[in-house]
This record gives C-alpha cells, sequence and structure tokens, in this order.
C-alpha cells in the first residue's frame, strides 16, 4: 500500500469515528469542499478519484488538530486529536471576559464540590432528587452570580419567559 492510500484509508478512518460517517462534517472541520472530499476519498483506481498530497495531508492535521505525520502512520487505530491543540482554539475564540467567567464557574464548582464531601448529596442513594431547589446546600452558585438572568420559579414563569 503507498503512501496516497494509506492517507485516504486513515482519513476515512477518521471521517467514521469522529464525524458519524459524513462527509459533509468532515469538509466543514478542514475547510475543503464536500465534493472535493468525497473524491479524496474514492477507492484506489477509481476514476475521478483524488490523492491526498503532501501540502493537503498537513493542512488536514492541522485542521483536525492531529500531530503532524498522523495520516501516514502505519497502525491500525485512527489518530487522536491532540487535546491541548483543541483547547487552546476553542480559548482563541472567546474573549477575555468569556475565558474569566468560565474560570469562575469552574472553581465555584470546584468549591461546591469540595464542600459536598461527607455532606448530604442533592440526590439521595434511594434515588428521589431532592423535592425543591431551597433544599440544595446554600454554597451552591446561583446562575445570577455570573451575570445570568436568575431561573424562573415557577412553571407559569418559565412560559411567560420562554
Amino acid at each position: 500500500m503507498d503512501k496516497y492510500e494509506r492517507r485516504r484509508q486513515r482519513l476515512d478512518q477518521i471521517r467514521i469515528s469522529r464525524f458519524e460517517g459524513s462527509i459533509v462534517k468532515l469538509a466543514q472541520a478542514i475547510g475543503k469542499a464536500q465534493s472535493y472530499v468525497g473524491r479524496m476519498l474514492y477507492e484506489e483506481g477509481k476514476a475521478g478519484g483524488k490523492r491526498i498530497g503532501e501540502d493537503v495531508a498537513r493542512e488536514i492535521e492541522q485542521a483536525l488538530h492531529l500531530p503532524p505525520f498522523s495520516l501516514d502512520a502505519e497502525d491500525e487505530a485512527p489518530p487522536a486529536p491532540d487535546f491541548g491543540a483543541l483547547a487552546i482554539s476553542a480559548l482563541n475564540d472567546l474573549s477575555e471576559r468569556d475565558i474569566e467567567a468560565a474560570i469562575a464557574t469552574l472553581e465555584a464548582v470546584l468549591a461546591a464540590k469540595k464542600q459536598l464531601k461527607g455532606a448530604t448529596p442533592i440526590v439521595r442513594a434511594d434515588g428521589p432528587k431532592a423535592k425543591r431547589f431551597e433544599e440544595a446546600p446554600a454554597e451552591v452558585a446561583e446562575p445570577s452570580d455570573y451575570g445570568y438572568p436568575p431561573l424562573p420559579k415557577a412553571k407559569a414563569q418559565r412560559k411567560r419567559a420562554g
């Protein structure tokens, strides 16, 4: 098997494992036309097929946050994304204010989790949840603590709010 067929097979594995078999989703993720991606996935020897060259292979790896040359690897498993690069890419799309709010939320969740260790859980071991939100520990943060509007209390208020 030559390197072009290996790349085609790896890209097909990625399409199946990460994009639910969808050429459309794969094409959007790598920034290529759907028809072009479809032709890259044609079986070897099929008329109209496109080979995945060096430059395109590196573009695909970068767009999908894969380690360099992972489309050329000979192992069986599809390459796993570089989660650090994915996280950095996601954070680059956020404003500093959004990142600070996310950090504050995570810190509040961590603090609440630490306080709840050994306390009575909101979901009891016998199954039923707390009957009302008011039964939850007071340390649980409210949405308004993070700049979100408070949640409506009654079903009628939710209908009017929505």
